[in-house]
This record gives C-alpha cells, sequence and structure tokens, in this order.
C-alpha cells in the first residue's frame, strides 16, 4: 500500500527531496487537482493522513508505525521535542530491518546513488552561488590583484631582476672589484632603418627580402649626423675607440655619427632575439661597397675595420639568442680586461642594449641617442645618465646590480 511504498522511499533517504504534496495526492486519490500547495512534502504528512478516510474513501493503515522526519521545507514548524532522522540511524535502522538480504544491498545501493546526486547537485549550487557573491567579484577586482602583487614584491626569498648576481660556473658571484677603476662606455643605438618604416612604405617587416640588412632612412642619416652635438667638446674628445655592430644600419650609422674616430666592427654585437630580414647579415664587401661613399669622405688615416674580429663562416648566422646574449657579455667583459682605452662608444641595437645594461629595466632606447653607462671589472654595464659624474654610483649598486634611481 502507499505506506509501505512510504517507508520504502524514507529508509532510502530520498523521499523527502523527491515527493511533491502534489504528487502525494495523486498516489492516494488518483489525482492531484485539488492539491494547490506544491511545497515538500515530508514523510510526517504521509504518516498523518494514516488511518483516516482520504476523498477517494481509501483507509490507509500500517501495521508498523513510521518515525516522522522534520522537513526543514515546511511552512509549519514541526514538534520541537522531535529530533530529525539522521543518515546514520536511517542507515542503522535499514541494516538491523529484517528482510531478504538481496533487497536490503540494493537499498543501500540506491541510497548511495542518491545521495551522489544530492551532493553533486549541492555542489553545482554552491558553485553558481560563490561566482555570482560579492565576495567572489571583489577578489578579481584590479585592487585586490595590485594588493597580490604588492605582496608577492614584498617576497624577498626571490631576487628581482635588479638583484640577480651573476655566477661563475662554480656558483661563484661575478661581482665588480670596487677598488679597480670604471670605464666610460657611451651607447647608441642606429639611426632610423628600412626596416622601421616598413610598414609606412607598404612592406611587410617580418618576410619582406628586401628589407635584408636594410640600410638608413633618410631620418636616419640626419640623425647619425647628429650624434657629435650630443656631446660637450671634451667627452666627445675623450672617446678613443668606437666599436659597432656588423649590419649595414649600425655601420653607416658609426661612419656619420663619429667621422674623426677610428671604427672596428665586431661580429658580436648583431641584433638578438628575432629572425626579421633586416637581422640577417650580408658579405661586408657588400656592405662595404654600399657605404664607400661616406667611408671616402673620412680622413685617411682613420680606419675602418671590418676584419679583425670577423668569423671564418660570415655571414653565417644560426647561433640562437640565448647564445648572442651571453656573446655580448662576454664582449663587455673582453672590453675591460683587454682593451686598454678608458672612454668608448659602441653602436649597436635595440635588444643589444636591454640585454647589457643591468639597471636598465625602464630604458627605451631610441634612435641615434646617447645613453652614458659605467662599465665595471666584471663586464657589467650601469645606466649613469642624469649622474654628475661615474663616482657618483653608489657601492651598493655596484656590488649587487641594485637599480641607481
Amino acid at each position: 500500500n502507499v505506506v509501505d511504498i512510504a517507508r520504502d522511499f524514507s529508509t532510502m533517504g530520498c523521499f523527502q527531496s523527491s515527493l511533491t504534496k502534489r504528487s502525494i495526492g495523486g498516489l492516494l486519490t488518483g489525482n492531484g487537482e485539488n492539491m494547490e500547495d506544491e511545497s515538500v512534502a515530508s514523510v510526517s504528512d504521509v504518516v498523518a493522513l494514516e488511518g483516516s478516510n482520504v476523498q477517494s474513501g481509501v483507509a490507509i493503515s500500517s501495521p508498523v508505525p513510521v518515525s516522522p522526519i522534520h522537513d526543514e521545507a515546511e511552512d509549519t514548524p514541526g514538534d520541537p521535542s522531535e529530533k530529525p532522522v539522521t543518515d546514520e540511524k536511517l542507515e542503522h535502522e535499514q541494516l538491523n530491518e529484517p528482510g531478504d538480504p538481496t533487497t536490503i544491498e540494493k537499498s543501500l545501493s540506491n541510497q548511495n546513488m542518491t545521495e551522489k546526486a544530492d551532493l553533486f547537485q549541492i555542489k553545482r549550487r554552491s558553485s553558481a552561488q560563490s561566482a555570482s557573491s560579492p565576495e567572489r567579484r571583489e577578489s578579481k577586482s584590479p585592487m585586490n590583484t595590485e594588493a597580490i602583487k604588492v605582496d608577492r614584491e614584498k617576497d624577498f626569498s626571490t631576487p628581482s631582476k635588479s638583484k640577480r648576481v651573476r655566477r661563475r660556473i662554480d656558483g661563484s658571484p661575478i661581482l665588480p672589484d670596487c677598488n679597480m677603476p670604471r670605464k666610460t662606455v657611451y651607447l647608441f643605438r642606429h639611426g632610423y632603418s628600412q626596416g622601421q618604416a616598413a610598414q609606412k612604405n607598404g612592406l611587410d617587416r617580418k618576410t619582406d627580402p628586401s628589407l635584408r640588412d636594410c640600410a638608413l632612412t633618410e631620418r636616419g642619416i640626419e640623425e647619425a649626423r647628429a650624434i657629435p652635438k650630443q656631446f660637450l667638446d671634451d667627452e666627445r674628445d675623450s672617446i678613443e675607440v668606437v666599436f659597432s655592430s656588423p649590419l649595414t644600419r649600425a655601420l653607416h650609422t658609426s661612419i656619420l655619427g663619429f667621422p674623426n674616430k677610428n671604427i672596428i666592427c665586431h661580429f658580436d654585437l648583431g641584433e638578438i632575439g628575432t629572425k626579421a630580414p633586416e637581422n640577417i647579415p650580408r658579405k661586408m664587401a657588400a656592405v662595404l661597397q654600399d657605404l664607400r661613399e661616406d667611408i671616402e669622405k673620412r680622413d685617411s688615416s682613420l680606419t675602418t675595420d671590418t676584419t679583425t674580429f670577423q668569423p671564418s663562416d660570415w655571414p653565417r648566422d644560426t647561433a640562437p639568442g640565448v647564445i648572442k646574449k651571453e656573446k655580448v657579455k662576454k664582449f663587455f667583459q673582453w672590453l675591460y680586461k683587454e682593451r686598454q682605452e678608458k672612454v668608448i662608444a659602441v653602436v649597436c641595437h635595440h635588444n643589444v642594449i636591454k640585454t647589457v645594461v643591468i639597471n636598465g629595466e625602464k630604458l627605451r632606447p631610441k634612435n641615434a641617442e646617447l645613453i652614458s653607462c659605467s662599465l665595471n671589472s666584471n663586464g657589467e654595464l650601469f645606466l649613469v645618465n642624469g649622474l654628475e659624474t661615474n663616482d657618483d654610483l653608489p657601492v651598493a649598486a655596484l656590488d649587487f646590480g641594485a637599480s641607481t634611481s
């Protein structure tokens, strides 16, 4: 009968969440038309009907009493003295109820499946509520993101880029000797090039073969010729040698910007990290032929050396960016240890400058613009723009690579 069905559902722990009063009315009378309240019904509602006559006149009785279960969804509060039946108690009663062991096992299996389904629905509702809650939205706000960023920056266990110390293979730090004199290096990025103007000219900078080792534009030529004006007279006269990248735009900038200085082409100063056509080198004979007119205007006593440091397989240049970065760093170590000059100009490229200037995180090299640096005994370059002399560099910055700002 219906009470037996209700008891089976209650022992399975799903009667409370599965049936509504309309469905119960349908079970009892054959229809649910007179049941307008669709709130969730509890087992106690069915028990309350036990032994009474419903609309169809059918009497319901049960030889076994059913324990009432308090339903929080009920509009009318239940008896406070009645304690809710827990899942553990239901399971205990079900295990101790006499009957067919196979039936009991099936009931347990059904109960576990129902509990898992209910738990899944609860998790889904909880996730939806947490995603739309103000607390959740607040955690994704920009202010909290900034707070998290600040907290991470306060974690000094991982040093920032400006505080990292270069180390040898054995792990010992490569630090400058503060008792050693420092050299002055004037860095220049080349003048405005055809590669930079590619988009304006309707060319694809990444693929157009006509841009291979491209030349300066008219604007770039004017920028290069204006380089001497950026120095004081004594600064310009103090420059002892100029080192240049072998790429056409850099070498041409060196020739125009330093008409009274010896120029040495060093092949480790080429651009880093991109395979654009403008960074693919050509044979030096072709480069010198293109620049012949400006080279011949220089004093005959001056040299433009493109052979001393030229690799035997040039212009083959297949080294990855990581190797090129190491070569650039070694070049400045060599510049300090092996060269006798104290004041040196270097004409190279954007990524080269960003690689070698230790405290230049915010540095944005512009075309043919002077960048004054101090070269220390370990080969590291420190930006000194804005400082009156190299002696104004803080010792802490020299030892640990900290920013001088």
